[in-house]
């Protein structure tokens, strides 16, 4: 007789944080901290096609090319944004009194390496038990970035778009069985 085994539930409430991944370490890059996220949605880009027999659909396959990357900020992080684009964040002065300055949508922007991104959302059990739910993507190459109008007591959006592709490796480098777009993990708090 097989054991019976609960199965699980988890319910997300919001994304708490999301943290670019250092690519040779595999550890939280230094100022990797994307500060202020508000939003985060991750979308499949599907290919499907059916087979076909004597004109009469007998299987349909389906393929993801790669997943859709949108995150949205109310803050702008320089360092994190230098990071995604390989820019230089150039700074002037000390302490509180810095000056910033760094170029926008360089031609280097194209040619970026991805980074690994982990996402983090509070969440529940069907028990009640408070979890973490991470959503950890292994090669996310950010394609571009939206300034929205700021607005009184919603501060300055922002919102970072890219596409997760499919690796052959993990956040740490170390080769997977078969490649992937990431894992979710879910740990007790």
């Amino acid at each position: 007789m097989l054991p019976v085994i609960d199965p699980i539930f988890i319910e997300g409430f919001s994304v708490s944080d999301a943290t670019l991944y250092d690519r040779a370490t595999g550890l939280p890059a230094y100022r990797g901290d994307l500060y202020g996220i508000k939003d985060g949605e991750i979308t499949a880009d599907v290919t499907t096609w059916d087979d076909l027999s004597n004109d009469t659909v007998v299987n349909t396959w389906a393929d993801v090319n790669f997943l859709d990357v949108k995150l949205s900020f109310s803050y702008l992080g320089l360092d994190s944004l230098s990071l995604m684009n390989d820019a230089t964040l150039s700074r002037a002065g000390t302490g509180t009194t810095q000056d910033f300055e760094m170029e926008l949508y360089p031609r280097s922007w194209a040619k970026t390496l991805p980074y690994p991104v982990r996402l983090t959302i509070a969440s529940k059990d069907q028990y009640g038990n408070e979890r973490t739910l991470y959503y950890l993507l292994y090669k996310v190459k950010f394609v571009e970035f939206d300034f929205m109008s700021p607005s009184y007591k919603e501060g300055m959006p922002i919102i970072y778009k890219g596409k997760a592709l499919l690796s052959a490796t993990n956040e740490t480098g170390a080769a997977l069985e078969a490649p992937s777009f990431g894992r979710l993990i879910s740990t007790v708090v």
